[in-house]
């Protein structure tokens, strides 16, 4: 009797599964696919080594319920119909099958990643050659990029930037001070090698392309060093140097590339001085050291790193009190340092603070779904945004994947003062919009932001030639030998259509390996673990409230270069002390 309650509860689910696949991803019941999954997963997780422990099952409900949403949501025009009782049905079914998928998946795939390492059985002995091959490696296959867009490739925003550093425009932390400050730094150098600013970007480029390739070259070696299988670093180091879009990132001024390169130093050194053997101390201190340097480029480079710091800090208490108090030092002072220079160093040197508009990004794109679908909206909300906004060309200028056309007509507006002073009152107005049109809200939101948390979205991932200007910019090739610029400019356009590699230029694909990474960490109940992608989750979290663009690579770049160590961080189980020398 127990036996045929079994089966018919596997038939059952395999069911609802094949439903859930069908229904959210438009295809017919009789579709192979949603078949294959269906019996498919059944079958995978039929012979589990064993009950999970209750962790594990926790971690695995979580990350399912939150995957099946994500997937839900991401494809709504398959499932949302007129009738509203029909839609919220759909929805039920849909997610109640998937969220049985996701957690039989990631039960099962979670009981073989505690029996999975990459460490190596002998400690490695040299490593240094590995960092100057990977080094010279890197710069190899980025050279043809380098030269093919010379002299480098600036955007507005680049452009923007380059002027105020030749004091054509008044200096704006729009874009991060600090990141103008290194720009001026480097393009001034440049213009002292004949005077024209063509060169002066190419220097730039040139030195940002050779730093990026160190910290990259650096992170190989690193990883290495604290024990793990040379194969994986070989990989790594293949990756850091094959794919496109890290050449790309490599010549363009812009602050998400030196953000991404900080990003990765600061994770890597923090794995470092927490396995690191302590008795060195010497050696130790210096990490300490490159750890509060690189918390402070994470700080001012980029604004939702100075939130995700501030955030991290009470768990790195928790964490490190103990054991590590010159690493939590290290991360405090970063953050009180960051804390002065964006506030009173900023303030002295009369810098333009960021638009307060420009945060508002998702709740802006949610107000103006209600408007443009006719939604419930009272005379004196109205009446209280056009005070900030010309309300009648909202529905003519909102695009429901970049926010940035409703954010230009509230400054056009000029009026963000009156924003600032009745932000209670904007906060109660949002709210009550979302209490009479809920529907309309979860639409903007996830048209705004599901590339992001889902998969299977395809946007562009990097510029391919300098934006309009009046600076006398624009890309000329130096790459004129045929047999290297024609296979270069074909995996430059074919990369992303790897299987496999298609993944790294998908940054829901990549939020998700982040998710469940840390959810691992969790799992193994290791709190260095979890401190070290701690910070990913956060700029994870911290970008999905506040992106101006559905999906774009560039904002989470940072956790595009990281993965490599947070997989090495995951799967190191033996947690070698490492002795610097």
């Amino acid at each position: 009797m127990k036996n045929a309650i079994r089966v018919a509860a596997r038939i059952a689910r395999s069911v609802l599964i094949l439903a859930a696949v069908a229904k959210t991803f438009g295809m017919s019941y009789f579709h192979l696919l949603p078949l294959l999954v269906g019996v498919g997963s059944n079958i995978l997780t039929k012979k589990a080594p064993q009950r999970p422990e209750r962790r594990t099952r926790t971690v695995s409900i979580v990350l399912a319920a939150m995957f099946s949403v994500f997937t839900v949501f991401a494809n709504y025009s398959n499932i949302f119909r007129p009738m509203m009782l029909d839609t919220w049905l759909l929805i039920a079914l849909c997610l109640a099958g998937l969220f049985l998928l996701y957690w039989m998946l990631l039960e099962w795939l979670y009981g073989r990643v505690g029996k999975c390492s990459l460490n190596e059985k002998s400690p490695p002995k040299r490593t240094w050659p590995l960092f100057l091959i990977s080094f010279g490696a890197t710069l190899l296959c980025w050279l043809p990029y380098y030269l093919a867009f010379f002299p480098g490739i600036s955007n507005d925003d680049s452009n923007w930037q380059i002027r105020q550093l030749l004091g054509i425009e008044p200096l704006s932390n729009h874009h991060p001070i600090a990141h103008t400050m290194l720009l001026k730094l480097l393009v001034q150098s440049g213009l002292k090698l004949d005077g024209t600013l063509m060169t002066a970007v190419a220097w730039t480029s040139g030195l940002q392309m050779i730093c990026v390739a160190l910290v990259f070259a650096y992170t190989v070696y690193r990883i290495r060093k604290n024990g793990i299988h040379s194969a994986f670093c070989v990989i790594a180091a293949a990756l850091f140097a094959i794919l496109p879009y890290h050449a790309m990132y490599a010549i363009t001024l812009w602050k998400d590339t030196w953000f991404g390169v900080l990003f990765l130093l600061f994770s890597v050194t923090l794995w470092t001085v927490l396995i690191q053997d302590k008795a060195k101390k010497a050696a130790y201190y210096i990490q300490c050291a490159v750890l509060f340097l690189s918390g402070v480029g994470v700080c001012l480079f980029r604004t939702n790193g100075f939130y995700l710091m501030i955030v991290a800090l009470p768990f790195a208490v928790w964490a490190f009190f103990k054991k590590d108090k010159p690493a939590l030092a290290a991360c405090v002072v970063a953050v009180a340092v960051s804390a002065v220079v964006l506030g009173p160093v900023y303030n002295k040197i009369s810098a333009k603070p960021v638009d307060p508009i420009e945060f508002l990004s998702v709740p802006v794109q949610q107000i103006s779904r209600v408007i443009t679908d006719n939604g419930q909206i009272s005379a004196e909300d109205v009446a209280l945004l056009n005070e900030i906004v010309d309300f009648d060309r909202i529905p003519s200028a909102y695009y429901n994947r970049i926010s940035d056309n409703i954010k230009n007509l509230v400054r056009e507006k000029d009026n963000q003062q009156f924003l600032l002073d009745h932000k209670g009152e904007y906060l109660s107005l949002w709210l009550r919009l979302g209490v009479r049109n809920p529907l309309h809200y979860i639409v903007a939101y996830t048209d705004g932001t599901y590339g992001f948390w889902y998969p299977d979205v395809s946007y562009w991932t990097f510029l391919v030639a300098t934006e309009t200007n009046d600076l006398g910019l624009a890309n000329t090739s130096k790459l004129n030998a045929p047999i290297i610029g024609l296979p270069t400019i074909w995996w430059l356009e074919n990369a992303h259509k790897v299987p496999v590699l298609n993944l790294l230029y998908s940054c829901g694909a990549i939020a998700w390996m982040v998710l469940i990474l840390f959810g691992a960490a969790m799992i193994a109940k290791d709190r260095k673990k979890f401190m070290i992608l701690l910070p990913g989750v956060l700029l994870w979290l911290t970008t999905i409230v506040t992106t101006p663009v559905f999906s774009q690579l560039r904002y989470i770049y940072a956790l595009a270069v990281v993965l490599p160590v947070y997989f090495a961080v995951i799967f190191n189980k033996e947690e070698q002390k490492e002795k610097i020398t």
